[in-house]
């Protein structure tokens, strides 16, 4: 089971830098509305 722990946190580490990145290009920068709706 260490492994699809491993993979769910890779998987969020690639979701928060392709936010982040869509963030940036957009310059929305982070919303309340945001991390709700991604379930963070």
């Amino acid at each position: 089971m260490m492994f699809a722990k491993r993979t769910r946190a890779a998987l969020d580490a690639a979701a928060g830098g392709l936010l982040a990145r869509l963030a940036r290009t957009f310059e929305l920068g982070f919303s309340p509305d945001l991390m709700v709706e991604t379930g963070w």
